[in-house]
This record gives structure tokens, C-alpha cells and sequence, in this order.
């Protein structure tokens, strides 16, 4: 049994029904999702991601061939009105950062914005390869630019072209992912590197996946990060780059995740205990201890029911149920 960061949330969902966004077809997909985040204290960046993991199933009886998947995203990094936005495709990434140094300096029609502490936010394709990094205008400056509307529109923009079916171009050569370039350099490209109007851009980060047969299962992982503390405007995406790379490893190393094995699948009721025999890093190998499950208002956790606890930073978590690299201390081989 895999439990995700320190803190998830998990809700189900399927396309069996109407799409009225798409007017497409239902492809008859099951999808578990999965947000999860850590506190670490002594690692930043681990505590400023935010986790996504998307499982999903093919439900119907068809084989699923060239099918692109993109992550959505409207990043209104505070005022929406004053957005770049740029990729990395060598780190699987995509990332907003503010055209200036002041967010919402020109106004924002009361939109809160964050003034001068304006972060970068990036989104990174873990356990995927970044295909397509397009972009269509809220308003659309031309029709080409514009949002989708049927599902060939849809499609259209999945497979990394504009609305009109051309693709984007950098000096008359068509690309799959724009504004590749680091915003501080004026010679590769970027928005800032273009002086492009600053909008509210509406981005898509595309991946394609083998064909999905019927009943196949896929996966997909990814990381929002916040970077905070980068000099505006024309940032450096080199440390940004950085950063990302450090959350890569802790996922490829899975660190940040812990396991308990409980001989089989077995079903708790709320408040029903949960004995587990811990082995522990480091520190008794045979302790025993006692977890119920307890459902509250706002969250859903493990309450200890025993007096013997580990302090990792300011958090206390249960010995034998904890394994976090980036804390001090580490828990792992869970036997049940």
C-alpha cells in the first residue's frame, strides 16, 4: 500500500457522460487522481511542490491509438493580465513568470496580485516525455489564437498547432514547444526576449501515449512548483532548471514516498485499530504499534495510539509508518 507525501487528497472520475466542452466522443476512461505534498523544513523546493498523479484505465472495448494527453493550464500567476510564459523541454517542463518586476503594476481590475514577491511557477511531467508546448490567447488576438471549440478543435491543439491547423513557427521553421529559450539571454527565444504584449495566456503541455488497449492502465506524474526569491523581469531559468532536476531525483528515487505492507488487502472502518510490526532504520526492529483510522472535518489522517513517536521537524509521525528522504530520519521495510 503506497501512501503520498505528508498530506493527499484522492478523488475518482470518468468521461461516461455528455462532453459539453469537446462535443467529443466518451472514450470510456476511469481516472483515480491523486494531489499530494511533503514538509520537509530543510528542503525547500520539496516544500513548495505540489504532486499529481493521474491513473487511468481503459474501460471499453476499443484500443486507444495516438492519444495525446495535455495538462491545462491557466497560471494567473496573480494578476492574469502581465503573464510570459516559456518551456523547458529538456526538463519536461513548462513555467509563467511576470513580464516586469511589479505583478499587477498597470492594474489589474482588483485582481490580487502579489506586487513585488512575484514566484515563478513550473509544471514537470515526471514518468513523461514533454511532446508539445503550445498556447492560445483568452480572447484570441485572431481566430487561429483563439480556444477551442469542437473536438477537431481540441485535437488540433493537442497535437501542438494553432487553431486553424498551422503550427508554430520560430523564424519560419515550425516547432513543437514555444519559447524554449532562457528569458535572460536576449538572443534565444522568449517572450521576454520578444517583447511580446503580456496576456493571459492559456498554455497546453502535451504528451502522447502508447496505444491504451482495452483494460490497459497508464500513469501519469507530475510536480507544480512555486520558485521563489528570482530576479526580475527576464529571469534565469538555469536555477529554475535546477530545482526541478532536484524534485526529478527525489521522485526517480522515490524519497519522498513511503510503503506499508499489510499481507493482502485489508478493509478498516473509521476508528477500527491497525496493528503494525515496524523495522526501523537505524532503531528497534521489533516494535509493535497501534494506528486507528479517524475521519475529521477538513482532513482525513492516521491517529497514533502510541506514546512512541518520531519528530521529523515539526511534525510528529508514528515509528514504523514514515519514510521521508528529505527529513532527518528515515523509516522504511514495513512488514504487517
Amino acid at each position: 500500500m503506497a501512501v503520498y507525501g505528508d498530506m493527499q487528497l484522492v478523488w475518482l472520475m470518468n468521461d461516461d457522460k455528455v462532453h459539453t466542452q469537446s462535443q467529443g466522443n466518451p472514450l470510456d476512461f476511469d481516472i483515480t487522481g491523486i494531489l499530494y505534498a511533503n514538509h520537509c523544513g530543510n528542503e525547500s523546493v520539496v516544500d513548495n511542490t505540489v504532486f499529481m498523479r493521474l491513473n487511468g484505465t481503459n474501460q471499453s472495448a476499443d484500443a486507444i491509438d495516438s492519444f495525446h494527453l495535455a495538462m491545462w493550464t491557466d497560471f494567473d500567476l496573480g494578476c492574469h493580465l502581465d503573464d510570459y510564459i516559456g518551456s523547458l523541454p529538456a526538463r519536461n517542463s513548462f513555467y509563467a513568470y511576470n513580464e516586469n518586476v511589479i505583478d499587477g503594476q498597470g492594474g489589474c481590475g482588483g485582481v490580487p496580485s502579489f506586487g513585488s514577491n512575484v514566484p515563478i511557477q513550473t509544471v514537470t511531467y515526471l514518468n513523461q516525455n514533454l511532446k508539445y508546448f503550445t498556447y492560445y490567447e483568452n480572447g484570441g488576438t485572431s481566430p487561429a489564437m483563439s480556444g477551442p471549440v469542437t473536438s477537431a478543435d481540441y485535437y488540433k491543439i493537442l497535437t501542438g498547432k494553432k487553431l486553424d491547423g498551422t503550427p508554430f513557427t520560430h523564424n519560419g521553421t515550425p516547432v513543437d514547444f514555444v519559447y524554449p529559450g532562457n528569458p535572460s539571454n536576449s538572443s534565444e527565444w522568449s517572450m521576454a526576449s520578444e517583447v511580446t504584449i503580456p496576456g493571459d495566456f492559456r498554455t497546453l503541455g502535451t504528451v502522447e501515449l502508447p496505444t491504451i488497449n482495452p483494460n490497459d492502465n497508464f500513469s501519469i506524474e507530475l510536480a507544480y512548483i512555486t520558485h521563489n526569491n528570482v530576479p526580475l523581469p527576464a529571469p534565469s531559468i538555469i536555477p529554475i532548471g535546477n530545482q526541478i532536476a532536484n524534485i526529478q531525483n527525489y521522485y526517480d528515487s522515490d524519497e519522498l514516498n513511503w510503503d506499508v505492507y499489510l499481507g493482502g488487502n485489508q478493509e478498516l472502518t473509521i476508528g477500527q485499530p491497525l496493528s503494525l510490526t515496524a523495522n526501523i532504520e537505524g532503531g528497534n526492529s521489533n516494535a509493535n504499534y497501534t494506528y486507528s483510522w479517524v475521519k475529521r472535518r477538513n482532513n482525513f489522517n492516521n491517529q497514533c495510539n502510541s506514546s512512541n513517536t518520531l519528530q521529523c521537524n515539526r511534525y510528529e509521525y508514528a515509528n514504523g509508518l514514515f519514510k521521508n528522504g528529505c527529513c532527518s530520519s528515515e523509516i522504511s521495510n514495513f512488514n504487517g
